[in-house]
């Protein structure tokens, strides 16, 4: 229980984060979705029903702090994260497809949020990379360390 208020509150702080002070530094395509960072690298860890709560509550949060429909953005994440548990689990296996899979995953989450008013740049490519980078850099924090 103290793990799902952990990721809960992680959630709303990475929320807060991404609505207010990235989306004003880097502005609407450019900025990183720490969310799907966040539950991609629970996923990255094989905590894959922690990654799912992790999306659900975090796009909901999303979506009471930015958007106007409750639910969209917690659709999008967890739609993303069952595709990628199946491509890894029936398909390829290898860190290059996880990784892939993130970068995906957010820009497919940047042009459905941003339907029917979004246009594919570069921006949108770098925001992408970001949130891969970001993902290894939360992956690499909670990383279980092996002695």
């Amino acid at each position: 229980m103290k793990n799902y208020i952990f990721i809960t509150l992680i959630n709303i702080i990475l929320g807060m984060i991404q609505i207010s002070f990235l989306y004003r530094l880097f502005g609407r395509s450019l900025n990183p979705n720490l969310i799907a960072a966040f539950a991609f690298s629970l996923f990255f860890l094989g905590v894959y029903d922690k990654a799912l709560f992790s999306a659900l509550i975090g796009g909901i949060f999303l979506d009471l702090m930015g958007f106007d429909t409750v639910g969209i953005s917690s659709l999008i994440l967890v739609t993303c994260l069952l595709l990628v548990f199946y491509i890894k689990k029936y398909i390829f296996k290898g860190w290059t497809t996880q990784i892939l899979s993130l970068f995906t995953a957010s820009i497919t989450y940047s042009i459905l949020v941003g339907f029917p008013n979004f246009y594919f740049d570069i921006k949108t490519v770098f925001s992408g990379i970001f949130t891969v980078v970001i993902g290894l850099i939360f992956y690499k924090l909670y990383e279980p360390k092996h002695s």
